[in-house]
């Protein structure tokens, strides 16, 4: 109990001090496609039918002395072994601070995201979880709040993005969106084209050497 205390202290005093800003990590030239690749994790046990690629561990922003890890994002792919057909996700968790009434939650409904002509297109998400802790709203005067949101994206999209040099982008390393909330602002992320490049390589390696039949076990 000591111990979740001081990180809801840390992530407190993070998110109401404005700290969650855009990590360094994410302009290091040393995170390269290979690099996400290797880190990809394949969970086979998830179901008979689907195999699950994330690059959860590719890295992480880990804040203060006790490397608490607040806002994450990152890439899944799912492989329908029967159909051998894929789908894709952007995977999220999102923290922040509320009064602890009903408008605090700020569900985000929807996502707007870069396109490979230089527009956005707006998709709707799946909210995975909601979480509330008010231990704190004795001393802080509001809840912390987190959200793991989801959404789909396209294949072509994503092959697009992870060669980069088709985007109209600030820098050609960089995919940007935001999660459109049902009240307050939005929140804005990014993720490496690396990291986009590094999945969808490990999954076409995977897939290249999978039976092209599949039988139920």
């Amino acid at each position: 109990k000591t111990l979740k205390k001081l990180i809801l202290t840390i992530t407190f005093l993070l998110i109401l001090s404005g700290c969650l800003l855009n990590p360094p990590w994410q302009t290091n030239p040393d995170l390269d496609k290979q690099h996400f690749k290797q880190r990809v994790t394949i969970d086979e046990r998830a179901s008979n039918t689907f195999v699950i690629f994330s690059t959860v561990n590719g890295i992480q922003d880990k804040q203060g002395t006790h490397q608490v890890v607040l806002n994450d994002n990152f890439v899944r792919g799912f492989f329908n072994k029967r159909t051998r057909s894929k789908t894709y996700q952007i995977y999220n968790v999102v923290y922040y601070a509320g009064a602890g009434d009903n408008t605090s939650r700020k569900h985000f409904a929807q996502a707007n995201y870069q396109t490979p002509t230089g527009g956005s297109e707006i998709t709707s998400t799946t909210i995975l979880q909601e979480n509330e802790d008010c231990s704190a709203l004795n001393f802080y005067g509001q809840c912390l709040y987190n959200e793991h949101v989801a959404f789909q994206v396209d294949e072509g999209l994503l092959r697009t993005v992870a060669t980069s040099e088709a985007l109209h982008l600030p820098t050609d390393k960089i995919w940007q969106y935001a999660l459109i909330p049902e009240s307050g602002d939005s929140h804005k992320d990014k993720l490496l084209t690396a990291e986009v490049a590094g999945l969808l390589e490990r999954m076409d390696q995977y897939i290249s050497i999978m039976p092209t039949e599949y039988h139920d076990q």
